[in-house]
């Protein structure tokens, strides 16, 4: 494995800590948008319905707590279905993740920066 790629790894399983933290509930929204490098990636409204647009996040169908540990939408978000789209990322590429809460409210963002 290459050292960018070890670093992209590694990046990845930040964000999955990140997202994981007990002390917040961030779980129960979405991604609202991506942006590499200043480029901007909207997500998908969560909905019961297929109406949407392509788009490089996936698509879940509510921002719903998901129950069980043996639960196959723990991973992804309940009845999620993949991304249409595929963005790249590069490395020294500023990578942000825009997250809404239940409602459409601003929770936070995440930003980070792919070094080699």
């Amino acid at each position: 494995m290459s050292s960018s790629s070890l670093h992209i790894f590694s990046l990845f399983l930040l964000l999955a800590s990140l997202l994981a933290l007990p002390h917040r509930t961030l779980a129960h929204g979405y991604i609202a948008s991506v942006s590499i490098d200043g480029k901007s990636y909207k997500g998908n409204l969560p909905a019961e319905s297929n109406t949407r647009h392509p788009s490089v996040v996936r698509q879940i169908r509510n921002t719903q707590p998901v129950k069980g540990v043996g639960n196959k939408d723990l991973a992804c978000g309940s009845g999620a279905t993949p991304a249409s789209l595929i963005a790249d990322a590069m490395p020294g590429n500023q990578v942000r993740f825009d997250w809404k809460g239940a409602g459409s409210t601003s929770v936070s963002y995440l930003l980070f920066s792919l070094n080699d």
